[in-house]
């Protein structure tokens, strides 16, 4: 029996991996940013070579009219000393992407400059200082209206090095609002809502009530605290509730409206088919208990979910990302419909029935900003009717094009929503970038690259007049949300952009027919082929453990229901948020790793439940038309529609019912008629539960059969028959 499992997992991997694109397999294991291999990918060796060697970092804190604050750091193991900076400048920028080179480019590039202002420090290791640096518009010649990339150069001398070019930071400035001479381009920005939920993985579904929640800790709670980020981002959006859309996870939302009625901290579940003991097995046990602790987030989920209820029942806009923020293309190719509907499609009526408002159902938002054909073609099937999915216009070979009967794909602004993905405590690498500009984005301070996002946006709405979506990154944080959505407003009162909401952008028709390419550059954040066939392989797993089990009218738990979750739990382990930073990638390949491998075994405990119980190694029959009797045991909480299969000698036929039927949590003793070679010696018998599809359910068993017909007295017949009796009525059933 194990070698037919192990073709058949040979056969699925094989199956898998033939259905991934080219570009997929590309990265066919999760590999750290640090690796040699990947590392070009991430970061251009070529770009701010200096700056990334140099162990004196500078940090802009704060940008004014005329000045920046500066704190200097040491990390080397020397004395800095004779420390003098100054400020310089390159030619005006009037597109982001011209933008974006220039950022990444050589100091010399920055070629008016003002005189060196002495800095009179002394640091020692591990020291640092900070201190007012003057912006001389005059020296810089920064007079006239536009978008200027400045520089601000350190040099000083370290140790008895001499004097030396130490660091530089970055960073956009924005003088005067000059107003286009085209009509004016409508801006409108999505806000995206989601975080970690950080549910322990694992969890089977019940009925009429969820499931109690578990979580691993208490970061949701943080973030919908009152001064929590998720919190302060609906506090944004009401304040530019015209110009601004929330794309919410639906997977917060629900977590949150869970937290409202309770729930635990551990790090570990019960087991979901452990059976009732015994009083006199319970004394001095558990019970299947956990060590948890109560949450404590309980009113705050409240309160955020009314603040998000009211936003939607009062007419503002809500949209919905994919379940916890999954990657749709690793989604699709695990080649699981149902897997895809539930990360692209379920989210709206989810949304919907917790807010009590109507949600867009055909707005689909990617996690990593584009689609490959793949993806299209396979959620196009699954539409019921027209959608769009918004993507990075890069990634288009026009605007807007249609890419089956009922999918359009619309394009946001690629270099725009580049340069904002490196907003943030974790800057991200966005796939659909040019890979030549991509550097480590720590070297500019979160200031310098808030900035940089502003003069970005200004320079992107008034670059022609078509509409223009704002796409931040999905970890945004509140003060670079702000700080948009102030420009955002600024640039309309300005007069020099119009605001629209998101449905007036989503109205665009197609411009053409067309497929997609997926990235038009190397993506090293890419969910991998190893952990897309792990998912494949669960999902298939859950697919096989739902269709096992059947509906019971009087349990209001479905199949359907109670393994919901565990394909949440997969959804989960292919989330795009934390894969496009330098810092975070490893963090979130070991998280999706737990996830996988927590699902893995509570999908192992969950199969292994349903059981054969054979009577003993050996079963002697007192004549060749004695049945066999077996029993079936079944821990799942929904009955199970099984058939026995079995394996013997060629001429062994064994005659078992088409369907067993093996009640919930409990079990059934069935017989099964053998005609057996006829022989003086025992015929050997391996049995196992299988589905009606004939897929292996349990494990399975080795029977030995002996027929003594003739041999026994009328003594050993009724001792036989007990024996039998005994049998039965110890397996009867459980509850």
């Amino acid at each position: 029996m194990v070698a037919p499992l192990l073709r058949t997992a040979a056969a699925l991997s094989a199956l898998s991996l033939a259905a991934l694109s080219p570009a997929a397999l590309a990265v066919p294991l999760p590999t750290s940013p640090t690796d040699p291999t990947i590392a070009h990918q991430w970061v251009n060796p070529e770009l701010r070579a200096v700056d990334s060697s140099s162990e004196i970092s500078s940090r802009i804190e704060s940008i004014s009219a005329d000045a920046f604050e500066l704190t200097l750091v040491n990390d080397s193991g020397a004395v800095l000393s004779d420390v003098s900076v100054r400020v310089q400048r390159a030619n005006p920028v009037t597109s982001v992407a011209q933008a974006r080179t220039v950022l990444a480019d050589e100091e010399s590039t920055y070629h008016v400059s003002t005189p060196f202002q002495a800095v009179p420090i002394e640091l020692a290791p591990g020291e640092s200082h900070t201190f007012s640096v003057k912006v001389d518009h005059g020296a810089l010649d920064m007079a006239k209206d536009g978008v200027y990339p400045v520089l601000i150069n350190v040099n000083g001398e370290l140790g008895q090095g001499g004097q030396q070019f130490l660091a530089s930071e970055r960073t956009l400035i924005q003088v005067g609002t000059p107003r286009p001479e085209h009509p004016l381009a409508p801006v409108t920005m999505l806000i995206p809502v989601t975080a970690q939920s950080d549910i322990l993985p694992g969890e089977t579904g019940e009925a009429p009530n969820q499931p109690p929640l578990i979580l691993q800790s208490e970061q949701l709670a943080k973030d919908i605290a009152p001064t929590g980020r998720l919190t302060k981002l609906l506090d944004a959006h009401r304040r530019h509730a015209a110009t601004s859309c929330l794309a919410v996870d639906p997977e917060v939302a629900l977590t949150v409206s869970r937290m409202a009625d309770g729930y635990q901290i551990a790090e570990e579940r019960p087991n979901p088919v452990a059976h009732k003991p015994r009083l006199r097995d319970s004394w001095g046990s558990k019970n299947n208990k956990i060590d948890a602790t109560p949450g404590q987030g309980s009113t705050d989920a409240r309160a955020w979910l009314k603040q998000l209820t009211d936003i939607a029942q009062g007419g503002g806009c809500v949209v919905p990302m994919s379940w916890a923020n999954a990657e749709l293309n690793a989604v699709a190719a695990t080649g699981n419909a149902g897997l895809l509907h539930s990360a692209a499609l379920e989210g709206s009526a989810v949304l919907s029935e917790l807010l009590g408002a109507p949600v867009r159902h055909d707005v689909i938002i990617p996690g990593f900003g584009y689609l490959e054909q793949r993806t299209a073609t396979s959620l196009d099937e699954l539409l019921p009717a027209p959608a769009t999915a918004l993507v990075a216009d890069n990634t288009l070979p026009d605007s807007a094009v249609s890419v089956g009967q009922h999918l359009t794909a619309l394009g946001y602004d690629a270099a725009l929503a580049s340069q904002l993905g490196t907003l943030g405590d974790t800057p991200g690498t966005v796939g659909y970038s040019n890979q030549w500009q991509r550097f480590d984005y720590r070297l500019d301070s979160n200031a310098a690259r808030r900035s940089s996002a502003t003069a970005a946006l200004y320079l992107a709405a008034t670059d022609d007049d078509q509409p223009l979506l704002v796409v931040p990154p999905a970890d945004l944080q509140v003060e670079d949300a702000t700080a948009l959505l102030d420009q955002m407003q600024h640039l309309i009162d300005a007069g020099v952009a119009t605001g629209q909401p998101l449905n007036s952008y989503l109205a665009a028709p197609p411009k053409a027919t067309a497929s997609l390419t997926g990235s038009p550059f190397e993506d090293p954040t890419v969910v991998t082929d190893t952990e897309i066939l792990r998912a494949s392989q669960q999902a298939k797993s859950i697919d096989d453990l739902t269709s096992l089990m059947t509906v019971e009218p009087t349990i209001a738990l479905t199949p359907q229901g109670f393994t919901e979750p565990l394909r949440r739990d997969l959804l989960r382990a292919m989330s795009a948020s934390g894969r496009r930073t330098l810092m975070g990638y490893d963090s979130r390949v070991q998280t999706s790793d737990a996830i996988l491998r927590a699902n893995s075994d509570i999908l192992q405990q969950l199969r292994s439940s349903v059981v054969l119980l054979p009577p003993g190694n050996v079963y002697t029959r007192t004549s060749e038309s004695s049945p066999l009797f077996i029993v079936a045991e079944n821990g799942l909480p929904l009955p199970v529609d099984a058939r026995i299969s079995y394996t013997g000698p060629e001429d062994a036929i064994i005659s078992v019912a088409d369907s067993l039927k093996i009640p919930a949590r409990g079990s059934i003793t069935t017989q099964m008629m053998a005609d057996l070679p006829e022989t003086k010696s025992r015929t050997d018998l391996t049995v196992w539960l299988a589905s009606q599809n004939g897929a292996p359910i349990s494990y399975p068993v080795d029977i030995g059969v002996q027929t003594r017909s003739g041999v026994l007295g009328t003594g050993g017949i009724v001792a036989l028959l007990l024996a039998a009796l005994a049998f039965v009525m110890f397996h009867v059933k459980r509850r």
